[in-house]
């Protein structure tokens, strides 16, 4: 299906103030948006019992994703 991503990141590099050393942080996102819409589902077999004919499943929607991650040099 038809989606558009959008995904971004940040990296900040400081001194560690445990081990005073390098070290960085970084944060990162992304979002993804699904594209609305129908799938048109067919029941072709009789042995499909209890199934309604001419029904349509809907698709789409959104998906956020965030993340931090950490990283000292020694």
């Amino acid at each position: 299906a038809p989606r558009f991503v959008f995904s971004s990141g940040l990296t900040v590099k400081t001194i560690s103030p445990i081990l005073q050393k390098p070290m960085s942080v970084s944060m990162f996102g992304q979002w993804q948006q699904l594209l609305s819409g129908y799938v048109d589902v067919a029941y072709d077999s009789p042995q499909t019992l209890g199934s309604p004919e001419g029904t349509q499943v809907p698709f789409g929607g959104g998906l956020l994703g965030l993340g931090v991650q950490t990283n000292v040099q020694y």
